[in-house]
């Protein structure tokens, strides 16, 4: 569902959002969707310094919508990919028509749990791409996935992505200067 509500708002709007929050605003999507059932993360555990995914939940479409543009507006300069809930979102504000079909929009990353260091990925990580389809990379062969990815992207003239357990709520990934972006 994020996936395809990624997507659609890409068609809408020519570009990917600059933040998934956005597909909150006129959009099927809802604050329980960046959190996956198979996760113990909870929609309250979901913030980011200014703005909690719970209050969101709760308020008035315009309140909302206010609270989410300024947010957007204070992101920071280069942002390729951040993360909501158990999942990270790339390419914020590019066209989708400017990509092939292999490059990853959505990616399931599970927030940490409580009190861990590290992303406890499940056997399998999941990665929505750019042409709608959903791809199934088994845990021990994701750093591969990903070595692979960043050539995708590289090709489509956009940024590597880091390691995907560097993209926090509070830090996004953002481009380097010598990336060629």
């Amino acid at each position: 569902m994020l996936l395809d509500g990624y997507r659609d708002y890409a068609q809408a709007e020519g570009a990917f959002p600059l933040h998934p929050l956005l597909m909150m605003d006129d959009n099927p999507i809802g604050a329980s969707h960046f959190v996956a059932s198979d996760t113990s993360s909870l929609v309250d555990d979901v913030k980011w310094r200014t703005l909690r995914l719970s209050a969101l939940q709760i308020m008035s479409p315009q309140a909302r919508r206010k609270q989410i543009d300024a947010f957007v507006a204070g992101l920071p300069e280069g942002a390729i990919a951040h993360r909501a809930g158990d999942f990270v979102f790339t390419c914020p504000g590019v066209d989708p028509a400017a990509l092939t079909a292999d490059v990853w929009l959505v990616i399931y990353s599970p927030m940490p749990e409580v009190r861990q260091t590290h992303n406890p990925f499940a056997a399998s990580v999941y990665v929505g791409q750019a042409d709608g389809t959903v791809i199934v990379i088994p845990k021990a062969t994701f750093q591969n996935s990903l070595r692979a990815q960043r050539a995708t992207r590289r090709r489509n003239n956009l940024p590597p992505l880091p390691d995907l357990s560097s993209i926090t709520h509070n830090r996004p990934a953002v481009a380097d200067a010598g990336d060629g972006s």
